[in-house]
């Protein structure tokens, strides 16, 4: 007979009983599935005899005989000790005397007592009787925790206060609580006498299982109706499932709040739950429903989130996790650690900026909006490319203040190439702002790496000369890592989009007060704003650009070497100096000019005005229909672009011209042709009533006058 297993084989033993080891499912068999069969000491037959090997096979009592020697039991037990009998018995019983079944339980108790003979019920009393406190509360644990299954003692649930509690069945005489011991079901009274087991020893066995985290789930937990503290293993199974599922294809929330662990956008939360199907399956375990798996995830796993599409990440980072390489790994770390250094150090200058008193500035442009906005969009302005409004900010996070230039269509200057005169323009009028209240003072200014607007020669020009007209004491010029420009501007943009999509605006004017009532933002119009040309002013007096400037992310201005620009990669690297200036200018020639003094080869500021960009006549038709579209007030209408009505007046006299052109032109050519005056005076007519109505058409456009938009056929 293999060697009966120990308390040991306990450890880690799951609820449900799944995952059972060898010796783990011998322990549970041997104490709730054993079988035996009665048997008499007296019929023990001597290993000599001849028939013992026959006898052997064809007595089932010999099992019983082996069973109890295992377990110690025997007629001839010593009594424990009296040291032993004075320590605690509290919920046992010490009953030693032989006694019959039908005395260990009342005659009329109406169970099936011949399942049990009366020699098994005093050797199991013996066995019970012969054990001290500790180790009877020893085997107590270890039976509720193996023993009750559901085809043992928690078939049904034990109530703690004595009752029995019923299920419904097919049969409710089956309903009851059943007790088992070697495989004999027994009543309720008769259990507890053999085992010596009080109703109150079986409570504090109950409430220490509950407290115990790998307890079998055991009756009711006291709460009717609440939820307790402790997890069930269901719910632990589901979160290990998630978990698991999460280091294998999540990753790390590069943001820094919200959930810790992402997964990929392409991962719906039903692959999730394929996986702790697979689980459940490799275990061997009934899973739980797909409703339930979503709220057990919703409340220990909202770590784990899935990520949500979007757009804006860094090119170098997503190329460098599709090649599954060691080199793109450690490349990829590098990328990431540079990131995060600037982001740490543009952090600290912020913090720095705000005791130091040195003016920290940052900028970019946002998203350009389209007018008008309304939370209930017609039909009609869908097809139409409204009214473009660009903004750049201008922020400040040191003194948590942000001034938004709104540039809008057909106001401000927007050719092509002139995207980093309206950056210098901006940041020009805003130092100017700034500073007459101020006074010169060290600037730190943090942009991104856009080549068009911020990262070029002529930025370092324009630093250059802000240093040289004594504008400011001081600049230090930083770059965030390509792909990782998330900073103070994006913040503050994004609480104007979230004022800006849930209102309607309808002209340039409501989306100017839009930006004023967001938190930290002001709105500066266009109209108050000198546009200059920057590139083509400031190439009369510097030349040249830094090496690698893309490559390049820190750069300062001194004051001490005008017309000298330092640059460097990283901390890490070594401060290189270049002089962008030419060799025929000097700082006094640039100072003369600065101060509108006449110098010979150089043209002063006042010469390079960017103008507005004019707007083509398509363009100008779909603006005046979307201006006649807007369903407000003739007076609220008038407001919706009026930088645009000489525009607009310019194009309908044009159209006027053209019109009584042709209007005339056709009037000749009737008089002149052949036919009767009668009918001729007819073609004069209706010529004469289509002049007027064209007429008629071309003074609306532009009006204030609501445009009556037919109904489509289906």
């Amino acid at each position: 007979m293999p060697n009966q297993p120990t308390l040991q084989d306990l450890d880690d033993f799951p609820d449900d009983g799944d995952g059972l080891g060898v010796s783990q499912k011998a322990y549970r068999n041997h104490w709730a599935t054993a079988a035996p069969a009665v048997v008499d000491s007296d019929d023990e037959q001597d290993p000599s005899d001849d028939d013992s090997e026959a006898n052997k096979e064809d007595d089932p009592n010999d099992d019983l005989d082996r069973l109890h020697q295992s377990l110690g039991i025997s007629d001839d037990e010593q009594e424990v000790d009296e040291e032993a009998e004075e320590e605690e018995m509290n919920g046992y019983e010490d009953v030693r005397d032989t006694k019959p079944v039908s005395e260990y339980c009342a005659v009329n108790c109406g169970k099936p007592h011949n399942q049990l003979t009366d020699r098994e019920a005093h050797r199991i009393q013996a066995f019970f009787s012969s054990k001290t406190p500790a180790e009877h509360r020893e085997w107590l644990a270890t039976y509720l925790t193996i023993a009750c299954e559901p085809v043992s003692m928690s078939a049904a649930p034990v109530n703690l206060g004595g009752k029995r509690k019923r299920v419904v069945t097919e049969s409710r005489d089956q309903a009851n609580v059943t007790y088992q011991l070697f495989g004999r079901k027994l009543c309720k009274t008769l259990w507890h006498n053999l085992t010596l087991v009080t109703q109150k020893g079986l409570k504090l066995a109950l409430q220490k299982q509950r407290a115990n985290p790998f307890s079998s789930k055991l009756g009711h937990h006291g709460l009717t109706g609440r939820r307790g503290n402790r997890l069930s293993y269901g719910m632990q199974r589901v979160a290990r499932s998630i978990i698991r599922f999460a280091s294998i294809y999540g990753y790390p929330n590069p943001g820094g709040t919200g959930a810790q662990i992402l997964l990929h956008p392409e991962t719906r939360r039903k692959h999730v739950f394929d996986s702790y199907l697979k689980d459940c399956g490799d275990l061997h375990v009934i899973p739980l429903s797909l409703k339930s798996f979503y709220q057990i995830w919703n409340k220990l796993c909202s770590h784990i989130k899935i990520m949500k599409p979007g757009s804006g990440f860094c090119d170098k980072c997503t190329q460098l996790r599709a090649i599954d390489t060691p080199a793109a790994k450690a490349a990829l770390v590098d990328h990431r650690d540079a990131a995060l250094v600037m982001k740490r150090k543009y952090r600290d200058d912020v913090k720095e900026c705000r005791t130091s008193g040195v003016w920290c500035i940052q900028y970019d442009f946002a998203q350009k909006v389209l007018l008008p906005q309304s939370v209930r969009q017609q039909n009609c302005f869908y097809f139409m490319t409204g009214l473009k409004v660009e903004f750049c900010g201008v922020c400040c996070e040191s003194a948590r203040t942000q001034n938004n230039y709104l540039m809008v269509e057909g106001s401000a200057p927007n050719p092509k190439a002139a995207q980093k005169d309206r950056v210098m323009s901006v940041i020009f009028h805003d130092l100017k702002l700034h500073y007459s209240d101020h006074g010169a003072q060290e600037l730190h200014a943090w942009a991104d790496n856009c080549s068009g607007q911020n990262k070029n020669r002529w930025s370092m020009y324009f630093y250059l000369l802000l240093v040289i007209m004594k504008g400011v004491s001081r600049v230090k010029l930083n770059f965030m890592v390509a792909g990782h420009t998330k900073f103070g501007p994006d913040a503050n943009f994004g609480v104007i989009k979230r004022d800006f999509h849930s209102s309607n605006i309808w002209t340039p004017a409501q989306f100017a007060d839009c930006v004023n009532r967001s938190e930290q933002n002001t709105a500066i119009k266009d109209t108050d704003v000198s546009w200059w040309t920057w590139s083509a002013f400031l190439e009369q007096f510097f030349e040249g650009t830094v090496p690698k400037i893309m490559s390049m992310h820190e750069f300062e201005f001194p004051d001490d070497k005008l017309g000298t620009v330092r640059f460097r990669e990283s901390d890490q690297d070594a401060w290189q100096e270049k002089n962008l200036l030419r060799p025929a200018v000097t700082v006094a020639v640039i100072s003369g000019v600065m101060d509108s003094v006449v110098t010979p080869g150089f043209k002063m500021l006042c010469h390079f005005k960017m103008p507005a960009d004019a707007l083509s006549i398509d363009r100008l038709k779909q603006i005046d229909k979307i201006k006649r579209s807007i369903l407000l007030t003739p007076e609220d209408r008038a407001q919706f672009a009026p930088h645009l009505d000489s525009s607009f007046t310019e194009y309908k006299e044009s159209l006027v011209e053209k019109e009584n052109e042709r209007y005339l032109s056709t009037k000749k050519k009737c008089e002149e042709g052949r036919g009767s005056v009668a009918v001729k005076n007819v073609k004069l007519k209706g010529l004469e009533d289509q002049h007027i109505l064209k007429m008629g058409e071309i003074s609306k456009i532009w009006s204030n006058e609501v445009l009556v938009i037919a109904e489509e056929e289906e």
